[in-house]
């Protein structure tokens, strides 16, 4: 029998030769020795770990380890989610509108990731609501891609136009499509998506519907003049 001490909480673990119980220990072993930054990267990337020491994580969780990571750009920051950080990189007058190699800005990549939070603090400091990448894809596409309803609001109320090309002539309506997501389907008819613009790629939003085989996606584009 082991004593694990994580901050206040106290446990006791049965010896465990079985696979799971190695990751368990090698979990805490790591954590003990790394600390909470190596712990955070440990729940985004191994699932695993999650099944294997549920007890051990929800006493890291409720000992209160956040992770205190800092990011050299804003650009890596808005991509980690980070809120703390991405108002740190604002406040000292980083670059709202940098883009990294495929032009992708911050406010492509908290879009993308339904951060909105971050987009709007993106959109409070100047960002550009219709800036687009190397493809042509602006951040209203972004979030449509991850059928992220609420910050695709978010920034169309601040002016992203729906109807918004790629170099391939594929929309937010598109992608929302593609996502599988009605709710942003919805949204973007709702503030003026066309759904019969042709895509190179998809053709139009009711053909990649049905080939999707998203019925109540079909049903609305039809209820909304999609052919």
């Amino acid at each position: 029998m082991r004593l694990i001490s994580v901050g206040s909480t106290r446990f006791f673990t049965l010896p465990n030769t079985s696979r799971q119980g190695r990751k368990t220990r090698h979990l805490f072993q790591l954590v003990e020795s790394r600390g909470c930054d190596t712990f955070v990267l440990i729940m985004r990337n191994a699932r695993v770990v999650l099944l294997a020491a549920p007890a051990l994580i929800a006493a890291l969780i409720l000992s209160g380890c956040q992770s205190n990571r800092t990011y050299k750009t804003l650009l890596q920051a808005a991509a980690a989610g980070s809120v703390k950080e991405v108002k740190r990189h604002l406040e000292a007058g980083a670059n709202v509108n940098e883009k990294d190699r495929n032009g992708n800005t911050p406010l492509h990549k908290a879009a993308a990731d339904g951060s909105t939070e971050i987009v709007k603090l993106l959109l409070d400091h100047g960002a550009d609501v219709n800036i687009q990448d190397n493809l042509g894809d602006g951040p209203l596409a972004s979030a449509a891609s991850g059928g992220h309803a609420k910050t695709a609001q978010t920034l169309i109320d601040k002016g992203a136009d729906p109807n918004l090309r790629n170099i391939l002539n594929t929309t937010p309506l598109h992608k929302a499509v593609a996502s599988g997501s009605l709710e942003t389907v919805k949204l973007l008819l709702a503030k003026g998506a066309d759904p019969n613009m042709l895509s190179n790629v998809h053709g139009s939003c009711l053909d990649l519907a049905r080939e999707k085989g998203f019925t109540e996606i079909a049903t609305v584009l039809e209820e909304h003049g999609g052919q």
